[in-house]
């Protein structure tokens, strides 16, 4: 469920939630950045996922930032809370609803798994002892 939580994370401040647009939709996508940010900041044990995230947004381009904020979700065990969940599928679903937005969110865990999208192409090759 971390995937989902940066998932959200990332599409909003790419969209410009952090920024604080006027345009009614990237309103409501700053509103349900805002509630997801808020409930992982009540729900997290220590402050390190809150500082991660303040340095992610600081910089959302950087990859490096991005996998430390991924590490401290990981780690606090914050992707098992079902509030969190519900506000980052939220604001998921407000961030595709973006006029323009080409943001696609897949997720897949397991072995032997392609996936595509929006007229891409994906394969999986397998060999070896698969046991």
């Amino acid at each position: 469920m971390v995937e989902t939580i940066m998932a959200a994370l990332v599409g909003a401040l790419a969209s410009g939630a952090k920024d604080g647009l006027t345009d009614v939709a990237k309103k409501g996508v700053s509103d349900g950045y805002e509630k997801l940010k808020s409930a992982i900041k009540r729900h997290s044990v220590t402050g390190d996922v809150a500082d991660a995230l303040e340095k992610v947004e600081a910089k959302p381009d950087s990859e490096p930032r991005r996998a430390v904020l991924a590490e401290e979700l990981q780690g606090s065990r914050i992707g098992a809370n079902d509030e969190v969940i519900a506000q980052a599928n939220s604001l998921l679903n407000l961030v595709r609803a973006l006029p323009g937005n080409n943001m696609g969110g897949q997720v897949a865990h397991g072995t032997g798994i392609a996936q595509a999208d929006r007229s891409s192409v994906a394969s999986v090759t397998m060999t070896g002892d698969r046991n």
